[in-house]
């Protein structure tokens, strides 16, 4: 395994292509999103939920403040 990763060919590491890629894209985007904030017409609300592989408990408990957070705050969905 040593030579391997002294290669620099190979990533190590369990799930490191797994949704932790996805946590990356969608940073930045966010980074690149917030450079151009005066052109939303919008908010953006990032919500990264790190339990996926256990019947998406991470989901479910994100749910509830996605709830939460609509009636405090008075969110409306909106797709574009």
């Amino acid at each position: 395994m040593r030579n391997d990763l002294e290669t620099n060919e190979w990533m190590v590491g369990r799930g490191s292509c797994d949704m932790k890629s996805g946590v990356a894209v969608f940073l930045v985007l966010l980074k690149e999103l917030s450079n151009h904030v005066d052109e939303l017409k919008g908010n953006i609300l990032l919500s990264i939920n790190p339990v996926e592989e256990n019947m998406h408990t991470g989901i479910i408990e994100g749910l509830k403040e996605l709830n939460y957070l609509k009636e405090k705050e008075g969110f409306n969905r909106h797709v574009f």
